[in-house]
């Protein structure tokens, strides 16, 4: 069993936060404001980030799927630091 390095809680799954680029077709003006329809075509061009984090306290592991499976596994991996700059759209 893992165990998170920031909050020491065991760990058997991590959280997967994702940042996507997405395109709505149905936004209209109706006056005063933009405003998308009911149900909008929601189309998804890129997924630019993944952010695997701890479920208990919700730090960062890893960036990478390949590192997130090995942590899981009790390999050794580098954690890296928590940067907000890192999102790239």
């Amino acid at each position: 069993m893992v165990k998170c390095p920031h909050c020491g809680r065991e760990i058997t799954s991590l959280s997967l936060e994702v940042v996507e680029v997405v395109r709505y077709n149905d936004v209209y003006f109706d006056g005063n404001r933009l405003v998308l329809t009911e149900s909008p075509e929601r189309i998804i061009y890129d997924r630019k980030q993944h952010r695997y984090l701890c479920p208990h306290c919700s730090k960062l592991i890893t960036y990478y799927t390949k590192d997130a499976i090995a942590f899981l596994k009790g390999e050794p991996i580098r954690i890296p630091e928590e940067n907000y700059f890192r999102l790239i759209v």
